[in-house]
This record gives C-alpha cells, structure tokens and sequence, in this order.
C-alpha cells in the first residue's frame, strides 16, 4: 500500500511539473506577442508619420496608432496563467502530506491531507467529552441535597453553565419532547450500569439512526433533569451516533433530544427502560 501511494505520489509530481511550466511558458508566450504587436504597429505609426512629413502632396494621410490594447491582454492573460502556475504549485508542495491519492477510470480525482482528518475527530471527541463533564452530577434528588451540591460545584469554577434549580416538576422533560423515543428514522436509547461513586449510577444515551441511507450528522441537543449543572449539553455526531456520557446519575428522569437541526424531537423516560437497576428507577 505505502509502495502504490509513493508511486502515486510521484506521478502526480511529474503532472504537476509539467502542467506548472505549461502555464508559465504560455504566460511568457504571451507576452511575447502581445510585445511583438505592439512593436510592429508602432513601427508602422513612425512609417506613416515620415511618409506625412516626406510627401509634396496635399492631403490627408491617417496615422495608425500603436495598438496599446495587445500590450494589455496579452499581459492581462498571462496573469492568469501565472496564477494557475502558482495554485498548481501550492498543491504539489502540499503532495507531501496527502494521505491518499486515487485517480478512477472515470477520470475522477480524490485526495486526502494526512492527518487532518484525524486532528478534527480529535476536536470533536474533546469538545463531547467537555459537554459531558459539564453535566455535572444530577437526577432525582431531595431538594435540600441539591441545592448544597449545586452551590459547592458552582464555586469551584463551573462558571458559564446554566442552572435551572429545582422545580415543582419532579421531571420537568416529561412529555416536551413528543414522548417518542423513536421518530423521523432517529432513535434515542440509554444503557445505565452501577458507577464506582457510591450513590450514583452511570449511563450512556444514545441517539443515532435506524436508516443506513439516511445518517444522522450535525449536532444533537440534549435535555436532561433540571438538576444537572448543565441540563441541555449538545453533542456533535461521530460516526452516525451522538453520544453522551454521564458518570454521576443519581436517580431515573426523562430525557429529551433534538436532532436534524431541530426537526426531529425523541423522548426517553429512563424508569421505563427493562434493563435499568431497580433502585435507580425507583428513585
């Protein structure tokens, strides 16, 4: 593999030498000519004008006058060539960093920089994880024990995140989002497993599609329990699939989503799922 793509690699060196000293040779060529004309119109104007003063005869001769316009486009065009002959340039010094190069029998042409690629899911891991973490720790819980965590999280540098605190509503998400878990080929699910924080639960909702032809892309807003530091954490899609992990759970809440730029709403309550521990439905 690494053989065939240096091969590649060096075919496409040798195209893009000869396409770069193309451009730059028809750019000189052309104002070459464009020279060439004038030169030669203006020789014709110093002929005229010496025939003028010369003649014994009274009449009207006309001049010619240098044709000032070829010198123009003919340096007008060869800009452009030259500017192709640097673009064609900037991408065979990038040659050297492309990961993949393929040429199809059709004549199509895909390239790939290397790494790059790589460095944006990097990015885009760091700033789901970053969503997570600032979820903080929430679900059903006594007021006065909410309030107290709430108070000391926030002091220690959670600035910036909303809180909405706590409410009449024990599960304000309940029916806002539609109460579907499934909708618009997008299913939302959960999964909750014992967490090694005593006390709290840990669970990883889900929201992907459930059609091949039609992946879930962009960005999914989430809604949790009010009690969460961050209650609405948004989510970009990796791999056809938002994730959200949450570490610190204490007890079942319902949970909405956005998906599609807000098109498709999904509902999940976590007290309904089969497979969740008892004691965290119950609480």
């Amino acid at each position: 593999m690494a053989i065939e793509q240096n091969a590649n690699n060096k075919i496409l060196t040798v195209i893009f030498a000869i396409v770069i000293a193309g451009l730059i040779f028809t750019g000189v060529k052309l104002i070459s000519q464009s020279n060439d004309i004038y030169n030669q119109s203006y020789e014709q104007s110093n002929l005229a004008t010496q025939k003028l003063i010369d003649t014994s005869f009274k009449k009207t001769i006309t001049v010619p006058v240098p044709n000032y316009a070829s010198v123009k486009d003919g340096y007008t065009q060869a800009l452009l060539y030259f500017t192709l002959a640097v673009g064609t340039l900037l991408i065979a010094l990038l040659l050297p960093r492309l990961q993949t190069f393929n040429i199809s029998p059709t004549g199509g042409l895909s390239v790939t920089l290397k790494d790059v690629q790589q460095k944006v899911e990097n990015l885009i891991t760091q700033a789901n994880s970053i969503q997570a973490d600032s979820a903080g720790p929430g679900g059903k819980k006594k007021t006065e024990e909410l309030q107290a965590e709430v108070k000391e999280k926030i002091n220690e540098s959670k600035k910036g995140l909303r809180f909405t605190g706590a409410d009449n509503n024990d599960d304000p998400q309940k029916g806002r989002w539609g109460g579907l878990s499934e909708r618009n080929k997008r299913k939302i699910n959960a999964v909750v497993n014992e967490s090694n924080i005593k006390g709290y639960y840990k669970i990883t909702l889900t929201v992907n599609s459930t059609d091949s032809n039609l992946p879930l892309t962009g960005l999914v807003k989430f809604h949790l329990h009010n009690t969460f530091i961050n209650p609405d954490p948004v989510i970009a899609v990796q791999e056809g699939k938002a994730v959200l992990n949450l570490s610190k759970v204490y007890g079942a809440f319902t949970v909405g989503a956005e998906a599609d730029e807000g098109k498709t709403l999904l509902e999940l309550d976590l007290a309904e799922l089969e497979d969740a521990p008892p004691a965290f439905k119950e609480r």
